[in-house]
């Protein structure tokens, strides 16, 4: 899919091997990567200081849980997309990430393929509320 213009995005994951492996592949994927936080709180202080498009958000960090993050997210930056990513889910927690403002949740491990289609609808996404903005 052509995108519309680059994503930047705040990976928030605790694993470091993780983190730089999803680095690697936004990268080749043509996406922005701002910033990387392990924390809740790394994060926190990120979102106000830069220009983030999506936040790739792991549910379980050491110091909180995402489900809590969310909200926090939201008021620091109402117009970020949200993507989720955990190994343990529940159709149960997918529908209370939906209700706090997530787009999108990937079950670990995802492939390439998966992440890219989740990222490329949100930047079409955005692009339309743009045009739409804009009077186009």
């Amino acid at each position: 899919m052509r995108r519309t213009r680059t994503v930047n995005i705040l990976i928030v994951e605790d694993d470091d091997s993780v983190a730089a492996a999803l680095a690697r592949l936004l990268r080749a994927l043509g996406h922005g990567i701002v910033a990387a936080a392990a924390t809740g709180q790394a994060a926190l202080a990120l979102l106000p200081g830069a220009a983030f498009d999506v936040v790739l958000l792991d549910i379980y960090l050491p110091d909180t849980y995402g489900l809590r993050l969310i909200p926090e997210l939201r008021r620091i930056r109402p117009a970020v997309e949200i993507v989720t990513m955990s190994a343990l889910t529940t159709p149960e927690m997918e529908a209370d990430l939906r209700a706090l403002g997530a787009a999108h949740h990937l079950s670990k491990p995802f492939d390439a393929a998966n992440l890219d289609l989740a990222l490329s609808y949100l930047n079409f996404r955005r692009a339309l509320k743009a045009r739409h903005i804009a009077g186009d």
